[in-house]
């Protein structure tokens, strides 16, 4: 049986079990019928998974042999109590700038509130994730694989989303990617244009049906917010050219913004690992 349809049945006997334990043991049919509901939405996120897509999405673009510059924002800080905007100005706004030759070896510039920081990152393999990473200063090289920002730039997008943006990716796991029809060109390929669509409503819905104390004090602490973005993948290959995600939680004024576009695709020069006498700190 195939994997998702094991989980479907899992997760289907678990809320039949909560129901049960819930006292709705004179009211089955009801019990029965939200899990279909649960089952039936479960189904659309594996059909349709927004993360999915942009995971799947990102390992194509990883897997490409023309090379490609792209752009990363991530800000993140209180939000205001309309749900359109920051409370201020973010408290962390992170960009990245990279360069990705055709063997997924890249050149990176970090800028943070701490100022700018430039990065080589050398390719292991079929791609970055297990590379060594050099931070870049006055044409030296120091090894710094084992910091944080080695962590996040290997990542790549998950990274982000683990480091500065858990709620947000957490909620983006619980939304779907519809297409749109329409046209859009992104770095001079043609894209297909999905819309995020949160299902946390419907999923907050399924729950509520139990009569269970936790499950509705973990909806409270949950708060009140929403997920609205775009995703856009090359029609030819699949592979992510552009994330534009919003989440904005009222209840706990946090907005988290992130936007990926790749900026470049092809035209990028094999990137040469740095010569012997530069290299300061060497990598193991």
């Amino acid at each position: 049986m195939h994997r998702s349809t094991w989980a479907l049945l899992l997760v289907a006997g678990a809320l039949l079990s909560a129901g049960l334990a819930c006292g709705f043991v004179d009211d089955i049919r009801s019990v029965v019928e939200t899990v279909d509901e649960a089952v039936k939405l479960l189904q659309e996120l594996n059909d349709n998974s927004a993360w999915e897509r942009v995971s799947d999405s990102l390992d194509t673009l990883a897997r490409q042999n023309d090379g490609y510059a792209a752009t990363l924002r991530l800000q993140d800080g209180p939000g205001d109590t309309a749900g359109v905007g920051f409370a201020g100005a973010p408290a962390r706004d992170v960009i990245v700038s990279m360069q990705v030759d055709g063997a997924n070896n890249a050149l990176a510039q970090l800028q943070t509130g701490g100022g700018v920081h430039n990065y080589y990152v050398q390719a292991r393999g079929t791609d970055a994730r297990n590379g060594a990473v050099y931070r870049v200063e006055n044409g030296q090289f120091f090894c710094v694989s084992d910091s944080e920002e080695a962590r996040l730039l290997r990542q790549g997008l998950s990274g982000f989303f683990d480091e500065f943006g858990l709620e947000a990716k957490g909620v983006q796991m619980l939304a779907v990617a519809r297409q749109v029809e329409d046209q859009a060109v992104i770095a001079g390929r043609t894209a297909r244009h999905f819309a995020l669509e949160s299902k946390i409503p419907e999923a907050l819905d399924i729950l509520k049906k139990f009569n269970n104390a936790e499950l509705k004090t973990k909806i409270e602490q949950a708060g009140t917010f929403t997920l609205t973005g775009d995703l856009y993948t090359d029609e030819a290959t699949g592979a992510l050219l552009k994330l534009e995600s919003v989440y904005h939680n009222t209840d706990h004024q946090q907005r988290v913004i992130m936007t990926f576009e790749v900026v470049q695709w092809g035209g990028i020069a094999p990137i040469a690992a740095p010569a012997p006498e530069a290299i300061v700190q060497p990598c193991p």
